[in-house]
């Protein structure tokens, strides 16, 4: 009896190692899957940055906005907030450089 417990024992501990093995493998290919996946991201993160770094023209940026009718302003008025009160009001003249053209 006792040699029949201990080969029962041996065989539960091989199958839990083969069963252990199994989902270690398994696990391996997916972080695998995983990593692809990062590096694919990194390297379309990568160039939309480069993309969008070649295309930051505000000459480019500017003459957008007026084809779609935005338009500088005339008088620019700036007020200053301090614990709920107006404190400060600037008033100026804003022209920007391309309207002094």
């Amino acid at each position: 009896m006792k040699q029949f417990l201990s080969i029962l024992f041996f065989f539960l501990l091989f199958l839990s190692t083969v069963f252990l093995n199994i989902k270690v493998s398994a696990l391996r290919s997916e972080i695998k899957k995983v990593i692809n996946e990062i590096d694919i991201l990194e390297k379309e993160k990568t160039y939309l940055e480069n993309y969008i770094q070649s295309n930051l023209d505000l000459k480019k940026i500017e003459k957008k906005a007026l084809e779609m009718g935005l338009v500088y302003p005339k008088n620019v008025v700036e007020f200053r907030i301090y614990n709920g009160r107006i404190s400060e009001i600037n008033k100026e003249k804003y022209y920007a450089l391309s309207l002094e053209k």
